[in-house]
């Protein structure tokens, strides 16, 4: 394994330690400091799945009158290596912490800590910082932990990640329940045709303890911002594109055996090439999904492991395939209530409601068994006329030997398509804008309110999903 690849690893443990742990003060700390190891441990074991295998060991604590000082190794195997990164802790004892009562804090507290985590010599090179992790935490006497974290940038010689210094702060209440916020100004990924790059990205979320039936699913709030986000090519001759004043926000949450998920999110499309930029316009989308809590979190723990590099068995293969089917046949629902490109000329839009039927998908033979699977499932499309004019003239900007014929070439191109619209017969068109409405509800069709026939549907489904795949063109 690259040693790059084993630096990523290394820095995914760090980021976990950076979220969790908190040390009890006085004689305590002898009492539960080997029962919050196990704790720490036994999240680390997680990272198994990412072919890391990750544990706290060799924990020393010198217990003094006003502090106590902890010292431990914090081990990562990958790659058939093992990585020692060595950690230490001052915790100030309460209820009047020392390094709290010397920056004027007279709150009570049962301990503060101090702590950081220092980069094993093999991988030095690529952190920007010795220490790659700091923490400053609280615990009160109630049982809450709270505190800031920072963590070192990092840059790989051989591509891919690079990432700035990182900070953030966390709660984490005695139920189990917590808070986190987390700070990145820069993250970047590179491979030898594309680079994507974050800047000014922040994420909260508000998080619930994790069900001890569904160990892989997230229960919290969340919200994400970013000043911008962009994909460029190697080549600085080609155009990139820019997500500019990104927001985002979002829950998940189990209701009985369900996992239902929302979120929505906002931003400014931007087109750059090496003379100008130009505003595509407003990007939103608004969606939620309802799926089987139990499958979800089944398949989670298989797109884990694909993610990490392994490939599944043939019986791992036909166990994800099982799953799937059980998840699909307990009622789920997409919904994408709105996604739509909005500039200065009008918006474009598109609905998409999916609610799936229980069903036995061992015995689909026929289109009109995959029709009976949907029930009161929509799709519903404006397209503005004058929108698409003028993303089409603005596309074909771009391109500097383009730019002159541009605005009448993107009305050709948008006179084409409301011609092949109204020839169709599947929309319907106005002055203004090209409308499609198509609702399925088991087994029953209709288009643009008008029945569609049995002997039709076939036919009329697919010119719309050809027509459709003519417009993303």
């Amino acid at each position: 394994m690259k040693l790059s690849t084993i630096a990523i690893s290394v820095a995914v443990v760090i980021g976990a330690v950076a979220t969790g742990g908190s040390w009890y003060t006085g004689k305590q700390v002898e009492e539960k400091y080997s029962e919050l190891v196990t704790l720490g441990n036994n999240t680390l074991k997680q990272f198994e799945l990412y072919g890391v295998k990750a544990e706290i060991k060799d924990v020393k604590v010198e217990r003094h009158f006003f502090s106590s000082d902890i010292s431990y190794n914090l081990e990562a195997e990958t790659g058939g290596e093992t990585y020692v990164l060595k950690g230490s802790d001052k915790l100030y004892h309460g209820p009047l912490p020392i390094n709290r009562l010397m920056k004027g804090n007279l709150v009570p507290a049962m301990v503060s800590s101090e702590g950081k985590i220092i980069t094993p010599e093999q991988l030095k090179s690529y952190f920007t910082k010795p220490e790659v992790f700091t923490h400053q935490t609280t615990m009160s006497y109630s049982g809450d932990t709270s505190g800031q974290f920072s963590t070192s940038g990092f840059k790989l010689d051989d591509a891919i990640w690079n990432i700035s210094d990182t900070s953030g702060e966390f709660t984490l209440a005695k139920s189990g329940d917590y808070q986190l916020a987390i700070d990145v100004p820069m993250l970047s990924l590179l491979d030898p045709i594309t680079k994507m790059e974050y800047n000014g990205l922040r994420y909260e979320v508000k998080g619930k303890k994790t069900s001890d039936t569904y160990r892989y699913l997230t229960i919290g709030d969340y919200t994400m911002s970013a000043d911008s986000f962009s994909i460029s090519s190697a080549d600085a001759n080609k155009p990139s594109l820019t997500l500019n004043k990104i927001t985002s926000k979002g829950d998940a949450k189990l209701v009985n055996e369900d996992y239902d998920l929302s979120g929505d999110f906002s931003s400014q499309v931007v087109v750059k090439n090496q003379s100008e930029e130009l505003d595509l316009g407003q990007l939103k989308a608004d969606i939620s999904m309802k799926l089987d809590a139990k499958s979800s979190d089944e398949l989670i723990v298989y797109s884990l492991q694909m993610q990490a590099g392994s490939e599944l068995t043939d019986e791992q293969n036909a166990k994800v395939e099982e799953i799937s089917k059980t998840l699909l046949s307990k009622e789920p629902q997409l919904h994408i209530k709105d996604i739509s490109l909005t500039n200065s000329k009008g918006k474009n839009q598109l609905a998409l409601l999916l609610n799936l039927k229980a069903t036995d998908f061992n015995n689909m033979g026929s289109t009109a068994d995959v029709l009976n699977i949907f029930k009161q499932s929509i799709l519903d499309t404006t397209l503005n006329i004058s929108a698409l004019e003028e993303l089409a003239k603005q596309i074909a900007s771009v391109d500097p030997e383009q730019r002159s014929t541009a605005e009448q070439a993107a009305k050709a191109q948008v006179e084409q398509l409301v011609l092949q619209a109204k020839n169709s017969g599947l929309a319907v068109v106005d002055s203004e804008n090209i409308k499609l409405k198509l609702e399925i509800d088991e087994g029953k069709v209709k288009l643009n309110g008008n029945d569609v026939p049995e002997n039709q549907v076939e036919n009329a489904l697919f010119f719309i999903m050809l027509g459709l795949a003519g417009l993303s063109q």
